[in-house]
């Protein structure tokens, strides 16, 4: 069994920043702070828009010493346009990981965990730009699911690893990618890539 990781800090903690400066103390309505965000970029059409946010406010996973900025920012984007440029440029940057992972073909199925697989709306639109379907395992913990797998294996419970790994791994719910939206937000993605390369220019 082979194992790969790629890992940077320019996932959800870009949201919760967002969270902390833009919308604390606004009434959100009786919903949580998540769910009030992901009903925001729901009523955003993604071809809407053509804002780029690079989720560098922690570290850069592709520019050395990048901070974080909104490209294409104009006086018609509003707290939503935003909010939704956060959620697709932490999607961006987890492409760049996983074109670094798989240099020449995606697999047939991705699977997605931590922060961002608790909101369908994001699911939804990783699944879309990556064009395959993704699935949703039922463990939260899947550092924690890994080891009792480990641990399973070594005493016998499964034959082997990949036996243990294939019985204990359960989907929680399935994505299927949105042809019409795989094309804006690959679209998108290039015009992210642009905006990466524009930060060399800055920060070299």
């Amino acid at each position: 069994m082979t194992f790969w990781e790629e890992a940077s800090p320019t996932s959800a903690s870009n949201l919760d920043w967002f969270l902390d400066q833009l919308l604390s103390g606004k009434d959100l309505c009786g919903s949580s702070a998540y769910d009030y965000c992901n009903q925001m970029v729901a009523d955003v059409d993604p071809a809407s828009s053509d804002l780029i946010f690079l989720p560098y406010l922690y570290s850069s996973n592709t520019v050395s010493g990048a901070k974080a900025c909104f490209f294409n920012l104009s006086s018609h984007h509003t707290l939503r346009h935003m909010l939704a440029a956060v959620y697709e440029g932490i999607v961006f940057s987890m492409m760049d990981h996983v074109h670094r992972l798989c240099p020449h073909s995606l697999p047939p199925t991705a699977r997605l965990s931590g922060g961002p697989a608790r909101s369908a709306i994001w699911s939804q639109m990783l699944c879309d730009l990556l064009g395959i379907p993704l699935e949703i395992l039922e463990s939260t913990e899947t550092g924690a699911l890994g080891s009792a797998m480990c641990a399973a294996a070594a005493v016998g419970a499964y034959s082997d690893l990949p036996t243990a790994a294939k019985s204990m791994n359960h989907i929680q719910k399935r994505y299927i990618p949105n042809a019409v939206r795989h094309l804006i937000y690959q679209n998108k993605y290039r015009l992210y890539q642009r905006a990466v390369e524009a930060l060399k220019v800055f920060y070299r």
